[in-house]
């Protein structure tokens, strides 16, 4: 009878485990990753879910690009918006969304392509290593991302408002500590999306930002400077807008940053202390050297945890593979 008993109890084990179940589960061990809208993965559930048809959205956009078979695993999160995930550990790679948020996106753009805006932004945080390098930088990584966007959304034949649809909506109305504005973000995108159609297309048009530096205009109807405030921050972002002359005297600067070399560094202020460490004045910690590469060099570095950026005539710049120099601040003091 006990014989009996354990033999039922069995075949009830086996058909319920070999019940149909639905799509296939799998738990990732979260370590580095980015994020479009700054949602945060850590300290909570993470059950990853594969959902077909956006699946085959983000791996048509691997083929556009030119990676039809890139190691980037596609998988969808029960966490509200999209993800670049690097694990370390076991050296594997994600890009995660969540099915709601992409549903989202389309009913309030009216479009699939704001989708693969967004897409766009997440292969970029891969392609550039994000995750692996310092989180002081996410705001710069953010905007290189952004930048990526639109300039493949151009080459793909979007339009203008399909290609920031989906930062206007669901972008930050103002700067968290990793994430820039949607504002900022929204003219890197349009940056990235001219510079491709000037480059590819010809196309021809009034304003090009042209480099990952703020350009608002700050012009008034005669072409000259308009002064709307008298901060640190507002000094910062003209510095970054060719050929203003500014003396920085007409602002409030502390002395110390007056003795020392200060920069505009995006949405951050450094400096170089006198053992060349760099200083982020608002946190007032050390993040980085500064260092000379070679004997009799015309040009320095900003050496952070993962990164390096030139210095050379008293401006800031990011090198391209290609050579090429993207302008990312300029000297204050």
């Amino acid at each position: 009878m006990r014989l009996i008993i354990t033999l039922l109890s069995l075949i009830v084990i086996l058909s319920y485990s070999c019940k149909p179940k639905g799509q296939p589960e799998e738990v990732l061990d979260i370590e580095l990753y980015s994020s479009y809208t700054g949602s945060q993965l850590k300290d909570i559930p993470f059950v990853m879910v594969n959902n077909i048809s956006y699946d085959s959205l983000i791996q048509s956009v691997l083929i556009d690009i030119g990676f039809p078979n890139s190691d980037i695993q596609i998988r969808a999160t029960n966490q509200f918006g999209a993800f670049a995930i690097i694990s370390k550990n076991c050296r594997r790679r994600v890009f995660a969304y969540n099915q709601k948020f992409f549903d989202s996106v389309v009913n309030l753009t009216n479009s699939i392509r704001s989708v693969k805006s967004i897409c766009f932004h997440e292969i970029a945080h891969h392609f550039y290593r994000h995750p692996l390098k310092s989180i002081w930088e996410s705001k710069i990584h953010e905007l290189e991302a952004d930048r990526y966007s639109g300039f493949q959304m151009r080459l793909m034949g979007a339009s203008i408002e399909e290609t920031k649809a989906a930062l206007e909506i669901f972008g930050n109305e103002t700067a968290t500590t990793t994430h820039p504005d949607k504002y900022t973000r929204i003219n890197e995108i349009k940056a990235g999306y001219y510079d491709a159609g000037e480059r590819y297309y010809k196309d021809k048009i009034e304003v090009v930002n042209d480099s990952l530096v703020i350009r608002q205009m700050l012009f008034n109807e005669q072409g000259r400077f308009e002064k709307i405030s008298n901060d640190l921050k507002f000094y910062e972002l003209a510095m970054s807008i060719p050929n203003i002359q500014i003396e920085p005297n007409n602002f409030n600067l502390p002395d110390i940053y007056k003795k020392l070399p200060l920069y505009g560094f995006l949405n951050k202020t450094i400096l170089i202390s006198e053992n060349n460490e760099v200083i982020d004045i608002e946190s007032n910690t050390s993040v980085g050297k500064y260092i000379i590469p070679f004997d009799d060099a015309n040009y320095g570095l900003l050496q952070f945890e993962t990164s390096s950026y030139r210095v050379e005539n008293d401006e800031i710049y990011s090198i391209t593979p290609s050579g090429s120099k993207i302008l990312l601040g300029s000297k204050i003091n």
